[in-house]
């Protein structure tokens, strides 16, 4: 898609302008198409456009939003590029900053916005002291503050908003249709396997080699129906097992997970809050990340009886991990239990109104 021209919000509704940077994972794209809902329905006439370089975007983004893909071959979809046509009101820098913050051609009259979601300590110090900062009216936080646990210096503290997960809902309807799609009307037990990152062989494959494992464990199940969800950009030639049913992508994810009587998945941002979110018992299998800390994320949920995780390993032991906790009744009650008891409160909504400031009153 061609990059917008300027002023094309209606009247005195804020043109909003998403930076998603990541080209690999759906996370930054996820949640600002969340957050986007929700810039929605505080002002309905407002123009929001996504800059992303992640080629998956158009089976996510809406009609109501529009989208600029960067793939790095055409300096007009560049991001100063779209950054200069939008012109926005409102600039959200989702996780990554600025390479150098004193050349964005930011308006001077913009609000600027930064997700500051949880990052290694290494990243994290970059961020914090970054220059960027200075520029950046609010830092939304997408974690409660225990879950965040990092220092931010005294400069920026008074800009920090915690609002906690930004997560899509769940509806009953798109559920009933995708019980009817997957075909899981009949079943006894339902498992969801869902690869982060979006299905990179690099990380997808060790997992889905585990994922394939426990199933042969669990063929034996005539009830069972595993829906494996591949990863939008997973090239892989796999061949599904009897009772699995394979996709490439799945855009109401958080509704499959839903109707799963066990979710089995790495441990990203958004996976796991959508996980958390429909209260569904998961069983963790984290992948390794250069910035994210899969492994602290839910290590930290399984000391709370929020859920089980099976650190990585050959296939044949990460497979009959995984399908003990598949087997284990009693375990799966008590994490369903105990995820009803700590729900997840998503921020979308106060996320949407920090972002907008005094606009969104």
């Amino acid at each position: 898609m061609s990059a917008p021209t300027p002023g094309e919000a209606a009247g005195d509704s804020p043109r909003v302008l998403f930076r998603s940077h990541n080209r690999r994972g759906l996370g930054h794209l996820m949640r600002a198409l969340n957050v986007a809902r929700e810039i929605r329905a505080i002002s309905p006439g407002a123009g929001i456009v996504l800059h992303t370089r992640n080629p998956s975007t158009a089976q996510f983004c809406p009609p109501d939003v529009e989208w600029v893909l960067d793939d790095g071959n055409d300096p007009a979809n560049g991001w100063h590029a779209t950054l200069r046509a939008v012109d926005p009101d409102v600039v959200v820098y989702d996780t990554m900053i600025p390479d150098d913050p004193y050349t964005e051609p930011i308006p001077a009259a913009a609000r600027v916005a930064y997700v500051m979601r949880r990052c290694a300590d290494e990243r994290h110090q970059a961020i914090v002291e970054s220059a960027f900062l200075e520029r950046v009216d609010v830092a939304v936080v997408p974690h409660d503050r225990d879950e965040f646990d990092r220092p931010v210096p005294d400069s920026i503290a008074d800009r920090l908003v915690f609002v906690g997960p930004i997560v899509r809902a769940p509806d009953p309807v798109r559920a009933a249709c995708l019980r009817a799609r997957h075909g899981l009307d009949g079943a006894t037990r339902v498992i969801v396997s869902s690869a982060g990152g979006g299905g990179f062989a690099e990380t997808a494959e060790p997992f889905f080699d585990g994922v394939w494992d426990a199933h042969r464990r669990l063929g034996g199940d005539p009830g069972l129906r595993h829906v494996v969800v591949l990863g939008p950009h997973n090239g892989g030639a796999r061949e599904a097992l009897p009772g699995m049913r394979l996709v490439k992508s799945e855009p109401d994810l958080v509704d499959l997970f839903a109707l799963a009587d066990l979710v089995i998945s790495e441990g990203g941002y958004n996976s796991v809050n959508e996980i958390r979110l429909v209260g569904a018992p998961a069983c963790f299998v984290p992948g390794r990340r250069r910035w994210d800390d899969q492994l602290q994320r839910v290590r930290a949920l399984e000391a709370r009886g929020l859920a089980a995780v099976v650190e990585p390993g050959p296939a044949a032991d990460t497979g009959a991990r995984i399908a003990a906790i598949a087997d284990d009744h009693a375990l799966l009650a008590s994490l369903r239990r105990r995820n009803r008891e700590l729900p997840v409160l998503p921020g979308n909504h106060g996320a949407a109104r920090a972002i907008l400031g005094a606009r969104a009153a």
